[in-house]
């Protein structure tokens, strides 16, 4: 897990990993597998509308 996902609060904590994952993947294009593609770009959307729920919810 990324030291951001680490630090980030209980409730979005794993949204926050797969984020964070995501950024990793798509920085190193090499390591990415094209076959699971859209499987991660779901993931990652559903993950950053939880993580902006959160912020407007708890940090505005």
């Amino acid at each position: 897990m990324s030291d951001i996902a680490e630090t980030a609060p209980a409730e979005i904590k794993s949204e926050v990993g797969v984020m964070a994952e995501y950024f990793e993947a798509v920085a190193d294009p090499s390591t990415l597998d094209t076959s699971k593609m859209t499987e991660r770009v779901e993931a990652f959307t559903t993950a950053g509308r939880k993580v902006s729920t959160y912020y407007s919810t708890n940090c505005m």
